[in-house]
């Protein structure tokens, strides 16, 4: 076999051993913490990813996950082939280990392809394993795809210098591909932003030193690329800006995010985290059993010191080779210093300049700066002055710094409780799936109520020190009702008033001013704590003192009691509906989280209909062709509201929904929001009459009137219109260097026999 072949297959056993036996994550569990998205329940939750509303915090929100379901569907085969949570965490490490070497390895052969083999090894196993690599693997975030950015960024940047250098239809198709597939990590726009950024660094490096002609060839080479690629996110960036930029006024301006310059020095790392390869400075590998050496402080800026020998130990003239890199380099490591003096004053006007607020967490940036350093590391090595055994060492050094950290460290940092008793390998419960089979056979569209206030800190986490857990709550996932925590803002992006804290706060009970709150959320089922902390148990004897008043007056009922909560269900005569007319009778059914059929009957005056899932200007009201056609099958009737429920029917996708985007909407100037959070609609059956077909409603004598109208999140169209663009740019890409493969594939016949072409 190839020596080469035996090389690389070895390097793919240790990423093996390095993922699936010295780092195991203990079975049974979960990777927990922080506001993120769980892996947890993933057949039941795997659906929610397409769409581009989902019910993560409170009654609903912009859901990011559409971006990542490819990633989702990966967890989900793992999943139904036997693989357990854990393992399938530790099948993410072993790819992101793999997928991290061989973009570097690849990457570096475009860049430059002098650079020897030896070297590109030593360097894409530094750019696979090293501390910041460890660090993300010991932060909640690397179970998710938000560094899955981590892995392309090298080829990314490759392939982009090559198409500055000349847009061939070969390179151009590599790189829509490989720009695709990275998008799986750009649920936050940062990370793209990020990426165009340093794009644009780069391109004015190479023009700087004279790499590349600055010219109206490559001006055009440069905007073409960059069209590209937005063209190619709008996938993702159309619905998120349709759903979003309401809202940017409120964020920029401080009401969401808080005091930027606060935020920015909170979140700022001192000078030796950054130079040694940590990207937060409460995170590990700093805090660690290594934490107290002094070695370890030595060995980290090592990272950081070769660079410099590097730099002293170059040969003459060499410089246009690697100084557009290392032009980037320092303005990277000018960017990360963030906060730190003496750099912190230019720092925070950059940051608060217009879009670079989207830099406002570290991990943005901090993602580019293993390649940064490696290509430019590479580079130098090759063009120095120092032997092969030299280059060697001084790689070899680099790379094992690390090492001590990981054999074992990650299982062993996760499972670890901290002050505070919270931890990352997380078990819920069983008496939570217990209760899942009481709530998940209920399919009316009701909500779950999660009870009472307790906060770990500023971000609103709940927490729950009997299962070591803090983070945002991830119990919605176990449930197929809108789950509402009394930590999560009303809207999560409006700010408005936490109902339960106030409530709570009022030190009165008063069981009709807490019904109207269950009722305000559509509240069936009341999910009461007393896993939380004693603080807050102790704190919220209103809440409790009213549950007992509901539970004694047969307002609710309990259902399920254990160590952990007690389960209420609302009598029926209380419930009010996802969707509900002030006047007229109505019926709704459910097609997915984004589309709803909602039918009006004998409507003769101007009715208002509510629906109780957060405020968005992007739903919107579609009349539709022949009402009455549709069938329902009743599953409740709420006839304190005169609504029906109708059984749902799940519906992924129909081709009228891209019909959305050009189909006028009605009622629109009368969207307002309700109850601090909801959605709510004026109706007038003069303006239908007047302006519409008798086709799309159907008049009584006495002039009353039926409708059918279809509510809608836009933006998931938008989605869909997104997704077609690309799919087809990844076809049409996929197709092209399939032809361009065969074409330089040897055909056998020809080499059959040499008679048979007339040839000796």
């Amino acid at each position: 076999m190839d020596k080469n072949k035996i090389l690389h297959a070895t390097i793919v056993m240790l990423f093996l051993l390095l993922s699936f036996v010295i780092n195991k994550i203990p079975d049974g569990t979960f990777i927990a913490g922080g506001d993120f998205y769980q892996l947890i329940d993933i057949n039941d939750n795997l659906i929610r990813n397409i769409f581009t509303w989902f019910n993560q915090h409170g009654q609903g929100q912009y859901n990011p996950l559409i971006v990542a379901f490819p990633f989702y569907v990966f967890q989900y085969i793992l999943y139904n082939l036997g693989f357990s949570y854990a393992n399938i965490a530790n099948a993410i490490m072993f790819l992101f280990f793999v997928g991290s070497f061989y973009s570097f390895f690849f990457a570096i052969k475009i860049i430059n392809s002098n650079i020897p083999g030896y070297l590109k090894l030593l360097g894409s196993a530094i750019y696979s394993i090293n501390i910041f690599t460890f660090t993300i693997f010991t932060s909640p975030w690397w179970i998710t795809h938000h560094f899955i950015i981590y892995i392309f960024i090298p080829l990314l940047i490759a392939f982009f210098g090559k198409l500055l250098n000349g847009c061939s239809l070969k390179n151009t198709a590599y790189f829509i591909i490989i720009f695709l597939i990275s998008t799986l990590g750009f649920n936050n726009v940062a990370f793209l932003a990020a990426l165009l950024f340093f794009q644009v660094l780069l391109s004015v490096a190479l023009f700087a030193t004279k790499k590349i002609p600055l010219n109206l060839i490559t001006a055009k080479r440069l905007l073409f690329v960059f069209i590209l690629q937005l063209i190619l996110s709008i996938f993702f960036l159309l619905p998120y800006f349709a759903s979003q930029f309401e809202y940017i006024s409120r964020i920029t301006g401080g009401k969401v995010l808080g005091d930027i310059s606060s935020l920015f020095s909170w979140t700022s790392n001192d000078a030796y985290s950054i130079l040694s390869f940590t990207m937060v400075k409460d995170k590990y590998p700093l805090v660690n059993l290594y934490s107290d050496s002094k070695i370890f402080i030595a060995i980290s800026l090592a990272y950081i010191i070769f660079i410099i020998v590097a730099i002293l130990y170059q040969k003459r003239k060499k410089e246009k080779y690697w100084l557009h890199y290392l032009t980037v380099f320092l303005l990277l490591l000018f960017l990360l210093m963030r906060g730190t003096a003496p750099f912190d004053k230019i720092n925070i006007i950059l940051y608060t300049l217009p879009g670079f607020n989207l830099f406002r967490s570290p991990d943005k940036l901090f993602v580019f700066y293993p390649f940064f350093y490696l290509v430019l590391l590479s580079l130098l090595l090759y063009y120095s002055k120092l032997s092969k055994k030299m280059i060697s060492a001084m790689l070899i050094f680099i790379l094992i710094v690390p090492i001590p950290f990981y054999i074992g460290g990650i299982p062993a940092y996760l499972s670890h409780e901290n002050e505070q008793g919270y931890k990352y390998t997380i078990q819920i419960p069983s008496e939570y799936y217990t209760i899942e089979k009481i709530i998940n056979k209920d399919d009316k569209q009701l909500s779950i109520i999660s009870l009472p206030y307790s906060v770990v800190n500023s971000l609103n986490w709940a927490n729950y020190p009997k299962w070591h857990f803090v983070g945002h709550d991830v119990l919605h996932l176990l449930y197929n009702k809108y789950y509402i925590s009394a930590n999560t803002y009303d809207h999560p992006t409006l700010e408005t008033n936490l109902s339960f804290k106030e409530y709570n706060e009022g030190n009165r009970v008063d069981k009709y001013k807490f019904l109207e709150i269950l009722q305000k959320f559509s509240g069936k089922y009341i999910l009461l704590h007393k896993d939380i902390d004693n603080h807050w148990i102790d704190n919220s004897k209103i809440t409790y003192d009213t549950i007992k008043e509901l539970e004694a007056n047969n307002i609710i009922k309990k259902l399920n009691e254990n160590e952990y909560f007690a389960l209420y269900e609302l009598d029926t005569n209380y419930l009010i509906p996802l969707v509900f007319s002030d006047k007229n009778n109505l019926s709704f059914k459910k097609f997915s989280p984004v589309k709803y059929d909602v039918s009006i009957y004998n409507l003769k005056n101007k009715t208002n209909i509510e629906f109780h899932q957060s405020y968005n200007t992007q739903w919107k009201l579609y009349l539709e062709f022949n009402p009455g056609n549709s069938v329902c099958k009743p599953l409740e009737y709420y006839k304190n509201n005169t609504t029906t429920e109708c059984e749902q029917n799940t519906q992924l996708f129909k081709i009228s929904d891209l019909t959305h985007i050009w189909q006028k909407s009605i009622s629109d100037d009368t969207h307002k929001m309700v109850n601090e959070y909801a959605n709510s609609w004026t109706i007038d059956p003069e303006y239908i009459i007047a302006n519409y077909p008798k086709e799309y409603y159907k008049k009584y004598p006495d002039g009353s009137i039926d409708i059918e109208l279809t509510l809608y999140f836009k933006p998931q169209s938008y989605f869909y219109m997104g997704l077609i663009v690309s799919g087809i740019a990844f076809i049409i890409s996929i197709g092209y260097l399939y032809r361009d493969w065969k074409k330089k594939t040897p055909n056998k016949s020809t080499y059959s026999t040499g008679k048979s072409h007339g040839k000796v």
